[in-house]
């Protein structure tokens, strides 16, 4: 077994943070997020290939931004049956 790279583990934990984030209040979403976070980087634990292990390191950096910018969360109005968008979360996106 080839040991972590602290790279990789950045990039892991940066992930796992983005989905905590954008997927608060919602426990099944985001026990799907991370659990199918950990099965992508356990399948890959074993690469030594440098510019392979670059790609996928950018492909995670990629899927930290999307979830973070990318991703808006509605919530059920209970009173009206209506979806509402928190307009804050609109206007702080990069």
């Amino acid at each position: 077994m080839v040991a972590p790279r602290p790279a990789s583990i950045s990039a892991f934990r940066a992930l796992l943070r983005a989905q905590h984030k954008t997927f608060v209040g919602d426990k099944e979403m985001l026990e799907r997020a991370r659990i199918h976070s950990r099965e992508q980087f356990l399948k890959n634990k074993d690469l030594t290939d440098d510019a392979e292990i670059e790609r996928l390191r950018k492909e995670a950096d990629n899927a930290t931004d999307f979830i973070l910018n990318d991703i808006v969360r509605a919530e059920l109005n209970q009173k009206n049956g209506r979806y509402v968008i928190d307009g804050a979360k609109l206007t702080d996106r990069k």
